[in-house]
């Protein structure tokens, strides 16, 4: 039989296991805090907002800017500040750059107009206060009047893929050359493609025509159907998976004729039995309808939007705002909305910005807009 130790032994012992316990308590790191720099592999969500627009009232002057958003802690740090329109913000592959649309004007590019035109930033991610370069002007793509309503960063971040007027083209960024036509009315072909998205190698081009999933090569080759709808359901919104294996997007097929869309996943091969969409946001329900001054009497409550999700950089969540404006009803659209993260099997579903205000109009002005979030890396070096 073991002998026990002595007793004045433990109680050494007891104290010094007691000692190291208090250090190492109080050596444990802090809860987030503003200004805390986020841990390694930690990534961030760009997003746009009008949550600082100065005169909410007047909405001719709404002053949209791009955020970033660390979808751990919740803190949210603001990159533009022009008083101009900045949207559709993109994170490089390499978390070093931001790229969005903008109606900005300055002594240099002047933009009276205020037509929209492409800008990028350099992106410092490795700091307590992450902030972004000054922005230049794309130059070898002109200003068209009608903004691009989806960006895609290409491989190597030296090229972009956008979409506008039905078409989608590939616009290298170092040489100024114009954008080449890859898909669309603009490459001579019949049907309006839109919304391209790129697998992380590059390999994987999926994109919306029709009102349906389509995939391809990078130069627009072997084009393949992934979904065979009709309207009035509707797809669209495609994001393939960082790996390439898997498609998020938007779709009403659950509600179809109603306007209610969800963000359902597939395997990014063509739609069967052994590949059917999954509902990841079914259960998401909008607060109390209120209705706005111009709505029709009696008023229609409108459908829940959930639309244009972007996958985590590791492909286990995703993200997508929401609003609860009918696409084809008058009233504020993306002047109000909330951004959501989900898993990507439909668990955790969780509110990231928590601005919407129960009990008031939609169209009220107090109504902040959350919009078109892009899930990027953390940018390990980018501080250069």
């Amino acid at each position: 039989m073991a002998r026990s130790a002595p007793r004045w032994w433990r109680s050494r012992a007891a104290a010094a296991l007691l000692a190291l316990a208090t250090a190492l308590l109080l050596a444990a790191p802090a809860p987030a805090q503003a200004g805390h720099r986020p841990g390694p592999g930690r990534s961030w969500i760009a997003f746009t907002s009008d949550r600082d627009t100065p005169d909410r009232t007047d909405v001719s002057t709404t002053n949209d800017d791009i955020y970033l958003m660390d979808p751990r802690s919740g803190r949210t740090v603001r990159l533009t500040t022009a008083p101009s329109g900045e949207q559709v913000p993109v994170i490089s592959p390499d978390g070093r750059q931001l790229l969005f649309q903008s109606t900005r004007s300055t002594r240099d590019l002047p933009n009276p107009e205020e037509r929209w035109a492409l800008y990028r930033c350099r992106l410092h991610l490795d700091t307590p206060h992450p902030w972004c370069g000054r922005a230049h002007r794309i130059t070898g793509w002109t200003p068209l009047g009608a903004p691009v309503n989806f960006l895609a960063w290409v491989p190597g971040a030296r090229s972009v893929l956008y979409s506008t007027e039905g078409s989608i083209f590939r616009l290298d960024l170092r040489d100024g050359a114009a954008p080449v036509p890859l898909l669309g009315l603009a490459a001579g072909e019949p049907d309006a493609v839109s919304r391209p998205s790129l697998s992380r190698d590059g390999r994987v081009l999926v994109y919306t025509s029709l009102g349906d999933l389509w995939r391809a090569r990078p130069d627009g080759s072997d084009r393949v159907r992934l979904t065979s709808t009709a309207l009035p359901l509707n797809e669209g919104g495609p994001q393939v998976s960082p790996d390439g294996t898997r498609v998020a997007f938007t779709s009403n097929r659950r509600s179809a004729p109603a306007l209610d869309y969800d963000i359902w996943v597939m395997d990014a091969v063509p739609e069967s039995p052994t590949n059917v969409p999954v509902d990841l946001t079914a259960g998401l329900q909008p607060p109390p309808f209120v209705p706005c001054a111009n709505d029709p009497v009696p008023p229609v409550p409108p459908a829940s939007q959930e639309r244009y999700p972007v996958w985590s950089p590791d492909g286990r969540q995703i993200a997508f705002p929401w609003y609860d404006e009918d696409s084809l009803a008058p009233g504020a659209g993306y002047d109000q909305g909330e951004i959501y993260r989900v898993d990507a099997d439909g668990g955790r579903l969780r509110n990231l910005t928590r601005n919407y205000l129960p009990g008031v109009s939609r169209c009220d002005p107090a109504q902040i807009g959350d919009i078109q979030p892009d899930w990027g890396p953390r940018g390990t070096g980018s501080r250069g």
